[in-house]
């Protein structure tokens, strides 16, 4: 297990696996997540799939980005089946919001680069880099989701504000905290370096529950 996210898929049959493997641990995540929420819309302050998600962006690319999807919009599906035509529309304002989640990550991979190879150099700059990053990816998913949630009157005009705080500081939290933990755990690349580079989960992991800590309590 400590070199899961180091095993690389070579085949077809490999990403199939690897995609249903991320739905599943999305969905699990998000039941989690789901202990944190608070606000207008629903929105947790420490979310915990947005990590996971990261993590295997990070570990595998852009191409898990199936089976996160498919592991964020599982209930809404099955909600559709059940209930019909008005639970589809319900199921198209859930993509929109997912596919926002999915860019984001899309994005914090493209900025976030070669992290493997930047793991040796000791010092902060990876770390501030990993934050920085976190700070302006996280801004996408909370403005697609509100304006989407918005224009479907799931959410009011005065609800905007909070909801937007609340989801961006979840999402952040999220890939603050689980992220670097999944990959310390799960990458031994990754915990090879931490001794050199050590400022990296500890400046994000810090961060992130002071995020989520003062968004909880305030």
């Amino acid at each position: 297990m400590g070199s899961a996210l180091a095993w690389q898929p070579s085949t077809a049959w490999h990403w199939l696996l690897v995609n249903l493997v991320g739905a599943l641990a999305y969905w699990l995540f998000s039941k989690l997540g789901a202990f944190a929420a608070i606000g207008p819309a629903d929105v947790s302050v420490l979310w915990p799939p947005n990590g996971l998600a990261l993590a295997l962006v990070m570990a595998w690319g852009p191409r898990v980005l199936p089976g996160l999807i498919l592991g964020a919009l599982a209930p809404e599906s099955m909600l559709a089946m059940v209930e019909g035509k008005d639970a589809l529309n319900d199921l198209g304002v859930a993509l929109l919001v997912r596919l926002g989640s999915a860019g984001q990550w899309w994005a914090m991979y493209l900025m976030v680069g070669d992290w493997r190879g930047q793991l040796d150099r000791a010092g902060a700059r990876f770390g501030l880099r990993y934050v920085l990053c976190t700070m302006v990816a996280c801004l996408l998913a909370p403005t697609v989701g509100m304006a989407t949630l918005l224009s479907v009157g799931q959410v009011t005009q005065g609800e905007l504000a909070s909801g937007w705080i609340a989801w961006w500081v979840g999402d952040a939290a999220g890939m603050l905290v689980v992220t670097p933990l999944l990959l310390a755990a799960l990458h031994p690349l990754m915990r090879q370096h931490l001794i050199t580079n050590q400022t990296f989960p500890t400046m994000a992991v810090g961060l992130g529950l002071t995020l989520a800590g003062s968004a909880l309590l305030g």
